[in-house]
């Protein structure tokens, strides 16, 4: 899945996760108080309306004990020019979060972008 849109990549993002908690048959409210989070905010990043950090996705998978790649919902395609819309993408999608500073936001920017000479 290639996502042009970052409603689409955050809806899919919260759709794993809720797919994820109620595998473990954890509540919202259990989620939410492990995350120092509301269950409020936890219903809305399931709906795709709250766009986690970076950090967050990464908390959430050590709760889960497993990789945070798993909800990360980017197949980059072999073809050049999905991998080039495709790092476009992700990069907006990481300029967006106000959580991460610039030299985390950079670093991730920096390697996205190598991705597109692979």
């Amino acid at each position: 899945m290639i996502f042009s849109d970052s409603d689409l990549f955050y809806n899919e993002l919260g759709s794993r996760i809720k797919k994820e908690r109620l595998l473990r048959n954890i509540t919202q409210d259990e989620l939410a108080k492990e995350l120092y989070l509301t269950r409020t905010s936890i219903i809305n990043l399931e709906k795709g309306r709250h766009k986690p950090s970076i950090y967050q996705v990464i908390l959430i998978a050590k709760y889960f004990n497993m990789d945070y790649t798993k909800f990360i919902p980017v197949v980059i395609d072999s073809n050049l020019e999905h991998k080039k819309t495709t790092v476009l993408d992700l990069g907006n999608i990481v300029s967006d979060q106000n959580e991460i500073d610039s030299s985390a936001k950079q670093t991730i920017l920096d390697f996205i972008s190598s991705t597109r000479n692979q």
